[in-house]
């Protein structure tokens, strides 16, 4: 059996949550709902890519009682986590930042997410720029991990990482020029 790195083997399992959502990029709101009943089902969920999932469908299905409900767990569970992570950095128990990142990431999703359904837009507006910068140094890492293993990272992993980073590039526009848009409550399309 060949033998990798530990760094290596620590970044293909800290695979973020999140980028568990990207292997099924759902794209309407019906397999958004599939996703979830996959997640839900799933025997060891990754649970921030759950909380996201269900937060986004309730956001598509305009329950924003029951995306705030999703966010605010979803925040209290990434704040837990970015705690733990801190710990262990500060330990010296991690060979990388990449577990800190994956947390502030989440964290910033959830502060977004939150934001968004509560519709609070000068809030939301200082979290995207939080946002994009974590998807782009998420896709950043696939790409990487791609030239470093060769075929280790599917095209389709590419696509839902490029997609958010595409939204909340669209979405932080929208909330800094054009007025017309500042009125409009933030509409999330299907991932």
């Amino acid at each position: 059996m060949k033998r990798t790195s530990f760094a290596l083997g620590a970044i293909l399992v800290v695979l973020s949550p999140v980028t568990a959502l990207a292997q099924h990029a759902p794209s309407t709101v019906e397999e958004l709902k599939r996703e979830v009943q996959r997640l839900e089902q799933d025997p060891a969920p990754a649970s921030s890519a759950l909380m996201i999932a269900r937060a986004r469908l309730a956001l598509l299905e305009g329950k924003p009682k029951a995306a705030v409900i999703e966010g605010r767990v979803l925040l209290r569970e990434s704040e837990i986590r970015l705690k733990a992570v801190q710990k262990l950095l500060t330990q010296g128990r991690l060979c990388s930042e990449d577990p800190l990142r994956e947390a502030q990431g989440t964290m910033a999703i959830a502060r977004a997410l939150l934001a968004e359904a509560e519709g609070r837009r000068d809030d939301l507006r200082t979290e995207l720029p939080r946002v994009i910068t974590y998807h782009e140094w998420s896709i950043s890492r696939l790409k990487h991990l791609e030239r470093v293993v060769p075929r280790s990272v599917a095209a389709e992993d590419l696509k839902q990482p490029e997609r958010e980073l595409s939204l909340a590039r669209q979405q932080l526009a929208g909330l800094r020029g054009d007025p017309s848009k500042q009125n409009k409550p933030v509409k999330r399309p299907s991932p």
